[in-house]
């Protein structure tokens, strides 16, 4: 199991790992949504879903940036990742106003996308010191 995680920590294959998730994400998001049942816990299960994969997203790309730049330029490394984040999700919603039939765009997902991206940055934070060793 640890000679997978360094193989999969190599910047190579991070940055493969996060331009797919990247894709995948923008795939399911510009994908017609089906009309369906809706469950509501105390917070929509959509927004625990949007803040989920932004949570992974970032995570993945502070890892990345971690691995391959230079360590002491970490802030800005962080604010630069959750500013794209950002400006990801708000182009998507647009997309999704646009392009997309069923979906339309919502400033709560926006706001789901910078909290699941903030907790992935917090939590990556946490853990850096384990990713070298």
């Amino acid at each position: 199991m640890p000679k997978l995680i360094k193989k999969l920590l190599e910047p190579n294959t991070l940055l493969v790992i996060c331009l797919l998730y990247v894709l995948l994400i923008t795939i399911a998001f510009l994908f017609p949504a089906r009309v369906g049942v809706k469950i509501n816990f105390i917070i929509p299960l959509d927004k625990i879903i949007h803040s989920s994969i932004y949570l992974i997203l970032a995570f993945l790309w502070n890892c990345y940036f971690y691995l391959t730049k230079n360590k002491d330029a970490i802030k800005k490394s962080v604010f630069t990742i959750l500013g794209l984040c950002l400006t990801y999700g708000i182009i998507i919603e647009i997309l999704q106003e646009q392009f997309v039939q069923y979906r339309g765009a919502d400033i709560f997902d926006v706001l789901a996308n910078m909290i699941g991206a903030m907790v992935g940055t917090i939590i990556f934070l946490n853990v850096k010191n384990r990713i070298n060793s």
